[in-house]
């Protein structure tokens, strides 16, 4: 809860610059289009996190492509680790299978 209080700053910065983003308590994720954008983001967000008196651990960041980063998640309701695929989940199939009527 604590992360969530002291990092709303972020957010906000974040969504002023219109970045798109995943955070959940303290792991954030943000997408740019290019490597460059993604080190000038990185920089920033060194910087941000500084004036909190937080440090971004080196050893758990980088900046990637999406898909070859692995994704480890504690989001509720969402149990999976591993690389991203566009594969719908089970419960996904499976309601596909039933349709759109639930039967």
């Amino acid at each position: 809860m604590l992360a969530n209080v002291l990092l709303d700053e972020v957010d906000k910065e974040m969504e002023r610059r219109g970045h798109a983003f995943v955070r959940y308590a303290d792991d954030l994720r943000v997408y740019v289009g290019w490597q460059k954008a993604g080190q000038r983001v990185m920089g920033s967000l060194v910087r941000l996190f500084g004036r909190l008196r937080l440090r971004i651990n080196p050893a758990e960041s980088a900046v990637d492509r999406a898909w070859h980063r692995p994704v480890r998640t504690r989001m509720p309701g969402v149990v999976w680790e591993g690389r991203p695929s566009q594969c719908p989940a089970p419960l996904a199939r499976l309601r596909m299978g039933r349709g759109l009527s639930g039967e």
